[in-house]
């Protein structure tokens, strides 16, 4: 379980943003931990989606890949995203606020990406993913 230069780059950004969600939250809504524990659930769950399509890029991309490698990591990454969806689901019939917090925080790791891809694209930051 090794996780690369990449993802600690995303998974810092991630929890930065995670902090600021947080404080927002409890800040102005009013159902405040409800939607913390949503938040914090989709963040974990979208880490964790992170690192399995990393897992499943990396085993299709590299050379010399055992093929019950390949099939393993392509499967973690289908029951993840299984798992994403099964809990929006689940979120979406407990609570509206909770359904809130996770959906914000699955989308915690591609806005971090969409946001350092303009940064780098407009010249803005120089940090390549490090």
């Amino acid at each position: 379980m090794r996780i690369g230069k990449e993802e600690k780059f995303v998974i810092k950004k991630v929890l930065i943003f995670f902090v600021i969600l947080a404080i927002l939250d409890v800040v102005l809504f009013k159902q405040k931990w409800v939607t913390l524990v949503g938040l914090f659930s989709g963040t974990v769950f979208g880490i964790l989606k992170l690192y399995f399509m990393g897992l499943t890029y990396s085993s299709l991309l590299l050379p010399n890949n055992n093929p019950s490698t390949v099939r393993k990591s392509i499967l973690r990454y289908v029951i993840s995203q299984m798992a994403i969806i099964l809990m929006l689901l689940i979120s979406a019939k407990l609570s509206f606020w909770f359904f809130i917090g996770v959906t914000a925080g699955v989308l915690t790791v591609p806005l971090v990406v969409f946001i350092n891809s303009i940064t780098e694209g407009l010249g803005i930051t120089h940090n390549n993913f490090e």
